[in-house]
């Protein structure tokens, strides 16, 4: 095991530049259920693992507020009066 690839007895960790000289490598290793600690000077700063093992899941956001939010009927006229008097449109 290089210097660059530190084993921990929960998951391995690669230096900023290891893990980019070898990145395309760790996305492959991730996507089949490796986690990995990207550190800078020794210091954990990331971690890469699959989506799938993520708590952060996807989710498809169109509508999803439907039926939570009720718009005026008048939404598109609401102040005119004002705007009208205030600019000078009649």
């Amino acid at each position: 095991m290089s210097r660059e690839e530190k084993s921990n007895p929960i998951m391995k960790s690669f230096s900023i530049k290891a893990a980019r000289e070898r990145f395309i490598e760790l996305v492959c290793r991730a996507q089949q259920g490796e986690t990995f600690v990207i550190t800078d000077a020794g210091k954990p700063v990331a971690i890469m693992s699959s989506i799938n093992d993520s708590p952060i899941k996807t989710t498809t956001r169109i509508g999803f507020m439907a039926d939570q939010l009720k718009v005026p009927g008048d939404f598109d006229r609401m102040g005119k009066t004002h705007l009208d008097n205030d600019y000078g449109f009649h």
